[in-house]
């Protein structure tokens, strides 16, 4: 497997304000606005979280084995051992408990900000198993 090396620098508050603000608009259930993002703005501290969240990993839980050859992924590459992909911003998006559309309205917040910080010229991806590392 070819090894990618990626440039990644923080991104501006003002960026992640903007970020987080099409999170906070996206359509909801219901209009009821339940979610709660968290951001983190701190390169160090993203990490930290980013290897427990690969800590607790199972792969024997996949679907598939292969993501793409542009863009590896913990399912294809073993030896990542950051969940955040040493992104220096994280956002965390939690949910209502016992709510049925807690899932939609999650992705739902995290499409806005991926559009927005395409936008912006962000780089960004949806990791849609934070849930384990926050149990």
């Amino acid at each position: 497997m070819e090894q990618v090396v990626i440039s990644i620098e923080q991104i501006r508050r003002k960026d992640l304000e903007q970020i987080l603000e099409a999170g906070n608009i996206a359509p909801n259930a219901g209009g009821g606005q339940r979610s709660m993002m968290v951001a983190i703005h701190d390169k160090e501290l993203t990490t930290k979280i980013g290897k427990m969240n690969m800590a607790n990993f199972d792969r024997s839980h996949l679907a598939g084995s292969f993501v793409s050859r542009e863009q590896p992924s913990t399912i294809d590459d073993s030896t990542i051992k950051n969940g955040f992909y040493d992104a220096p911003t994280v956002i965390c998006i939690f949910s209502q408990d016992n709510f049925m559309f807690k899932t939609a309205d999650a992705f739902c917040m995290a499409e806005n900000m991926i559009l927005q910080a395409t936008e912006l010229g962000v780089a960004s991806c949806i990791i849609s198993r934070g849930y384990e590392t926050f149990e």
